[in-house]
């Protein structure tokens, strides 16, 4: 009896000892499997961490002399958790960027678990871990996902100047912005975070080259970068852009000095003196109104609206104290065309207007014309036109 006992134990034993095998080889071969990725199944936390319109090497070492810029740490959660998470678990060493002339460039970082670093560029990442770094070939995926999270975040942090009127100096030229698409197009590329800076502003960067003015006495100050200096009543700083007004600037053409529109006439039987005219004050508006207008009547065969009566209704006497109108007058020969303004340049007191006429392929065989309007100042003695 004791014999078996002994004999059953011995079995009992090997059988345990095959299945901690059985199961010791499946795990060894599974981590085999697994053991390429470089992190952990289990991910708790993921930190998105990066510096507002810089890489994250060219912020430290702004950072390194004084608090430049902040950078900016987002915790990720919800959706945004899942599908990262999900992303990252399968990154592997990819060797061949050591065969490669390629760079990593650090525009994004993730904290993940509060001990691995992943540094994200747009082609390729490096995962740190113990100080150790290997390179990672970062999917369009992830770039993207992680772009558009830090995207939606700057639009909570950057700051955006509100203002009605907006004029640019430079080189003592003023140019008051009238157009509301060029208005918006300036407030959208001065969109800001505030930098610390301590040099003076007027020397800063070989000094400013444009002076943006907004209401409530606050002046902006535009170098050759994305720095600027904003001035105002309340306080004074140097601060950095999420758009690129130096260009916007630069193409800023003098046509926007004024402020245009095409009014539709129908054809009129005008002599070549008032094609290109100038107004200079009310009561010469009211006689090229009453000598040019087409009106429309009603069934008595009386006058009830004139094509240019907006001219009048949009222009007093007052208007012609400090400002004159510019109309030219472009005959059409379908009324299916209709113009466009394309550029207009002020060169010694003169004005020309260019303008393109937008024929469809099939059109009516209808006399038709247009009234190009621009307002000018006083300075403007003569205006020319031409057809681009």
């Amino acid at each position: 009896m004791k014999k078996k006992i002994i004999i059953f134990i011995i079995v009992l034993i090997i059988i345990c000892i095959s299945i901690v095998c059985l199961f010791g080889l499946k795990y060894f071969y599974n981590i085999k499997e697994n053991n390429d990725y470089l992190l952990p199944d289990k991910i708790e936390t993921i930190d998105l961490r990066y510096a507002p319109l810089y890489n994250i090497s060219t912020a430290n070492a702004l950072n390194s002399t004084n608090n430049f810029i902040n950078f900016q740490t987002i915790k990720l959660n919800d959706n945004d958790f899942v599908e990262i998470s999900n992303i990252i678990k399968t990154l592997k060493e990819d060797k061949s960027f050591y065969d490669c002339d390629c760079i990593i460039f650090d525009e994004l970082e993730l904290i993940v678990n509060d001990s691995y670093k992943i540094t994200v560029g747009s082609d390729w990442g490096e995962v740190e871990i113990n100080n150790d770094k290997f390179p990672v070939k970062i999917s369009s995926e992830l770039y993207d996902k992680l772009i558009n999270i830090e995207k939606i975040n700057n639009d909570k942090i950057f700051n955006k100047i509100e203002t009605n009127n907006i004029s640019v100096l430079k080189e003592n030229e003023n140019i008051n912005i009238i157009d509301e698409a060029k208005k918006e197009e300036i407030i959208s590329n001065t969109k800001y975070l505030k930098v610390n800076i301590n040099d003076d502003y007027e020397t800063y960067d070989d000094g400013y080259i444009y002076t943006l003015n907004f209401d409530n006495n606050v002046s902006l100050y535009i170098y050759n970068s994305k720095i600027g200096y904003l001035k105002s009543d309340a306080e004074s700083t140097f601060i950095i852009m999420d758009g690129d007004i130096e260009k916007v600037l630069t193409n800023l053409s003098k046509s926007n000095k004024y402020r245009s529109d095409i009014i539709y006439s129908q054809y009129i039987n005008m002599t070549d003196i008032d094609k290109a005219k100038i107004i200079n004050n009310y009561e010469d508006l009211v006689k090229y109104v009453e000598k040019y207008n087409n009106y429309k009547y009603d069934s008595y065969g009386n006058k009830t609206e004139g094509t240019l009566d907006i001219l009048l209704k949009n222009y007093s006497s007052l208007y012609f104290d400090n400002k004159s109108l510019a109309l030219i007058y472009v005959p059409l020969t379908s009324g299916s065309n209709s113009v466009s303004i394309e550029n207009i340049i002020e060169e010694n007191n003169i004005l020309e207007v260019s303008y393109k006429i937008n024929a469809p392929s099939i059109g009516t065989m209808d006399m038709s014309g247009y009234i190009l309007l621009v307002e000018i100042g006083k300075n403007i003695t003569q205006v020319i036109y031409n057809e681009e």
